[in-house]
């Protein structure tokens, strides 16, 4: 919501409330953590007992976050991606390579966000056959399969050519400014409920930390049925092919500040998005308390000054 947006703008500047970069598994306000560079979070088998190693399958992905969801290929009614274990344009990082597969939540969308809650999602990933698999190619999508009742990352959104990067909302979706492509990616989407015109919310879109659009646009309506990387929801369908390296999922709107930092961090890691300057330096209660002094004891030298002037004069 705007006001905690505004009040997070104004505290974290000042390191109170900052999400901190890499990544804290303990954070409360990271909901969903999905990271393929952690090899004790991929599984050969469902039940997570066999490690995965590089070139072979992937039937269990577990979430870092403390939400622990599991995704896996749903007792064999998915078909399992592959561990690859260094993808040259993603740093050299391993990462999970859908071709026609898909890895589903065992409990659902169940990250405590739902209808219009606000939210940002992180995705990197790299297409590799993009516009292969039909209109939509989704990255990851969550909600339930009704009328504007999902959310996701799209490399392939429908609307014409040349097709966009987007998300699909489910009898809804969204193009950003970005053609799809081959190259590595870093998608970050940001829904601000209250950050639209009148009672719209805002759906603001980042590609390689670059503004690629943003949807204006009524209040979502998310359920929590299904969470999904490499299909839509239910039925599986529409595809991705490609690299999936990290998914991060926060329940708020994130600052610019916490962006900055995610940058940064995605940069250190993968290497391909560009270096975020340092951001400005921020005024602290400290400082701004001895300006205000400052300021006292200047006006009151003034003031005495003037006085011992006058009295002169006279």
């Amino acid at each position: 919501m705007r006001r905690i947006s505004f009040l997070l703008s104004v505290l974290v500047p000042l390191g109170i409330g900052a999400l901190t970069f890499p990544p804290d598994a303990s954070d409360t306000e990271l909901v969903l953590w999905l990271d393929s560079s952690d090899s004790g979070t991929l599984w050969q088998d469902e039940l997570g007992t066999i490690p995965a190693a590089s070139s072979q399958v992937v039937r269990r992905w577990d979430d870092k976050s403390l939400s622990g969801l599991v995704l896996t290929t749903n007792g064999g009614a998915l078909t399992a991606p592959v561990l690859t274990g260094s993808v040259s344009d993603l740093g050299n990082v391993p990462a999970v390579t859908f071709s026609s597969d898909a890895l589903a939540s065992t409990t659902g969308s169940a990250v405590g966000i739902s209808g219009n809650d606000d939210r940002t999602l992180v995705t990197v990933w790299q297409a590799t056959n993009p516009g292969s698999t039909g209109k939509f190619e989704h990255i990851f999508h969550m909600g339930t399969p009704s009328g504007n009742q999902a959310y996701g990352h799209l490399v392939n959104a429908d609307g014409g050519f040349p097709r966009k990067i987007g998300n699909h909302y489910w009898a809804g979706q969204f193009q950003t400014t970005v053609e799809r492509n081959t190259d590595p990616n870093l998608m970050v989407s940001i829904w601000d409920a209250d950050g639209g015109t009148g009672t719209n919310g805002l759906d603001s879109y980042y590609i390689n930390t670059v503004d690629a659009g943003s949807n204006n646009r009524s209040a979502l309506n998310t359920g929590t049925a299904q969470l999904v990387v490499g299909s839509r929801i239910n039925p599986k369908s529409e595809l991705f092919q490609g690299h999936l390296a990290e998914v991060l999922l926060y329940d708020r709107v994130l600052t610019d500040q916490e962006l900055s930092g995610l940058n940064d961090y995605i940069h250190d890691k993968y290497g391909f998005t560009p270096k975020v300057p340092e951001p400005a330096t921020y005024v602290t209660l400290a400082s701004l308390l001895f300006l205000a002094l400052r300021r006292s004891t200047t006006s009151t030298s003034v003031g005495t000054s003037r006085s011992e002037n006058e009295n002169t004069a006279r």
